[in-house]
């Protein structure tokens, strides 16, 4: 009878674990109820896992079901857990990405110790390419970051076009405020442009033609819709999980909100991934896609690409610091003629997400 009823719940988990992975396919904005199944796919990876093993040591044959619907789920497995042991080979041009997080403007305290701790991991890493998604910087009042990163760091050329500017009177004098998203390079930039999402005004996707040597590489770092969690949120979720009781209205709202996202961004990244297949260039993707790599977004954007923790990331591939989500939502992704050489998420708490960086050669 025990058996019986773990074979029914394995079955059942093995039906959840496809559905799951079939939110890569399904557009939110027709079915939106599988985009938060593949939110689930990496826990069902091992309740399935766990199955396997159990039916395994009981030395019985339905360990060939969790097996199989494991192996059938395989370029999905490579996508949410990285399985490569060997270190890559930093070698070609490297290209780093990041959400700063406006480099910690609003903590007033320890807003300049912040972005100097930011700026050190920047320099210390020496990448060619800089991608920063909420970017901010200002005309020297609080923090001159186009400054800093081309004068100090070495970044000659750049990219940035504000999603947001404003100037205000700021102690006795005048303060220009710009946010957005920005490339750095010190490869010459021959071409910029912008794609204008049409569902969002704070959102942006930004690209720049780099000439490396005697090849040319489009290069786009983009910030898709956010879910606008605020602290409220994030408390409730902790007390629900402390105290393992739901808060069924306050999880409503909640739910609506991560719903908004998926349905704005799936319309984002199929403007994104248009123009990329438009354009016809070797191109590098880069940003916050505020995604999971089970989901319509992320299989827009990254179909026919390599995905670099795929090919050289090793473990959960954590971009986003939460404690109770383990989630990968940033990315970098190229053409199919880009080959990575290495890939690291560098574990600095300096923001909300951690930093990315990897290496690639033509």
């Amino acid at each position: 009878m025990i058996k019986g009823t773990l074979a029914v719940l394995n079955a059942f988990c093995v039906l959840m674990l496809f559905l799951s992975a079939s939110a890569a396919y399904i557009n939110p904005n027709v079915m939106w109820q599988f985009s938060f199944l593949g939110m689930l796919f990496p826990i069902l990876i091992i309740v399935n896992l766990l199955f396997a093993f159990m039916w395994i040591v009981k030395l019985k044959w339905f360990a060939l079901v969790p097996l199989l619907s494991m192996i059938l789920c395989y370029k999905f497995i490579i996508l949410s857990f990285g399985l490569n042991f060997g270190k890559g080979i930093e070698k070609g041009a490297k290209i780093l990405s990041w959400n700063v997080r406006n480099f910690d403007l609003y903590n007033w305290n320890k807003n300049r110790e912040t972005r100097t701790a930011m700026m050190q991991v920047i320099a210390d890493e020496k990448p060619d390419i800089l991608c920063l998604q909420e970017y901010y910087t200002d005309n020297g009042i609080i923090m001159d970051n186009d400054s800093y990163l081309s004068d100090t760091l070495g970044f000659r050329y750049h990219h940035f076009k504000p999603t947001a500017t404003i100037t205000k009177p700021y102690k006795k004098t005048t303060i220009k405020q710009k946010w957005g998203v920005a490339i750095f390079s010190k490869f010459p930039i021959i071409e910029t442009g912008r794609i204008d999402f049409k569902n969002s005004k704070s959102n942006d996707c930004i690209y720049a033609d780099l000439l490396l040597g005697g090849d040319t590489v489009r290069v786009y770092n983009m910030h898709l819709q956010s879910i606008h969690l605020g602290y409220d949120d994030y408390n409730i979720l902790q007390d629900m999980e402390e105290y393992q009781k739901p808060k069924w209205f306050e999880m409503r709202k909640i739910l609506a909100k991560i719903k908004r996202g998926m349905l704005r961004r799936s319309g984002q990244a199929e403007q994104v991934a248009e123009h990329v297949k438009a354009a016809g260039k070797t191109s590098i993707i880069s940003g916050d896609f505020n995604d999971t790599p089970i989901s319509y977004t992320y299989h827009v954007l990254a179909s026919d690409m390599n995905d670099a923790f795929a090919q050289k990331g090793f473990g959960m591939g954590k971009t986003f610091i939460n404690r109770l989500y383990q989630f990968r939502i940033d990315y970098l992704l190229a053409s199919s003629n880009v080959q990575f050489n290495s890939y690291k998420t560098i574990n600095k708490s300096l923001s909300d997400h951690y930093a990315l960086s990897a290496t690639f050669s033509m």
